[in-house]
């Protein structure tokens, strides 16, 4: 939608190939070929090195950034694997992010002391984070570990907390802008049941049939995102928006009590950012292995 209106939009993906393919079926639209530009950009968030990368590469080619859209989520891992120490669904959903945003926050910044700026920081999340245990904490990496399985869905369970922690730290994000006086807004949301991973479920070819039934499709699904993105009303109501939780379809909505918890977000940020000073940074590859954490704080669901 932006590139219609002119704007450079980099797509930030691990396959070039598919980014490719994605965008040369968006170039059919003739306004953005003739208004805006869309452009590749390598990231990997299992890859926290690529991460970083990646912020700074954005850093080096613009002069201004306006809109962050963090959208990449792994949904579906049946066994616990952790990714340079970390849980798979926590490095990719929450870590990565993490490490691409605060690349590109000086730049927001910057952006957003320029006359009509608009800047904004999106967090696509879940309603999924309502269903975390009351007793969630993120004090210390083994609790940002906890891998479920003693609960049934385990892997549900993960992907839970993992989108719990996109709304924390949009929110502490939100805290830490505004007490610096910094007109950014961060958004979170939840898009809807989106029929957009039926063929990584167990039984594809039976999701695939009945998903389309009961989910939106991809299209209407992205209302939300695109409403928290580029939307006039943000900008016309920010002591409604900043720091808001957002539900179907554009409607401002109601994250869960812990997800407000000042403490909460404060206990994430300062553990995500002593985890990657213990030189998980310094990982040109991402090493993967399988293991099982802590089952006694998973039992507490």
């Amino acid at each position: 939608m932006e590139a219609r209106k002119g704007a450079r939009v980099y797509l930030a993906c691990r396959d070039e190939r598919k980014a490719s393919e994605a965008i040369r079926e968006l170039e059919k639209d003739e306004k953005i070929i003739e208004n805006g530009e869309l452009r590749f950009l390598r990231l990997d968030l299992a890859d926290f090195a690529s991460a970083k990368r990646a912020g700074a590469e954005i850093l080096t080619k613009e002069g201004r950034l306006d809109i962050l859209v963090n959208n990449a989520s792994l949904l579906v891992s049946e066994t616990p694997e952790y990714i340079n120490g970390i849980l798979d669904y926590m490095a990719v959903n929450h870590f990565g992010p993490f490490i691409f945003t605060q690349a590109l926050l000086p730049l927001l910044k910057k952006t957003s002391s320029l006359p009509g700026s608009d800047v904004r920081v999106v967090f696509v999340s879940s309603d999924a984070h309502k269903r975390v245990p009351q007793t969630i904490r993120f004090k210390t990496l083994e609790e940002l570990n906890v891998d479920y399985t003693s609960v049934s869905w385990d892997y549900y369970a993960r992907y839970c907390a993992s989108k719990f922690a996109n709304v924390l730290y949009a929110k502490e994000l939100q805290r830490r802008l505004s007490r610096e006086k910094s007109p950014i807004s961060v958004l979170s949301l939840h898009p809807g049941n989106v029929n957009t991973f039926a063929s990584s479920t167990p039984c594809p070819r039976f999701a695939s049939l009945i998903m389309p039934w009961i989910f939106m499709s991809p299209d209407v699904g992205s209302y939300t995102t695109l409403f928290a993105a580029a939307s006039p009303l943000i900008k016309e109501q920010p002591e409604a928006f900043r720091g808001a939780y957002l539900k179907p379809i554009a409607q401002l909505g109601k994250a869960s009590d812990n997800a407000e918890r000042e403490d909460l977000g404060a206990e994430l940020w300062e553990t995500t950012e002593n985890v990657l000073k213990q030189s998980v940074y310094h990982h040109s590859k991402p090493t993967f292995h399988r293991t099982q954490l802590t089952p006694d704080i998973s039992r507490r669901r």
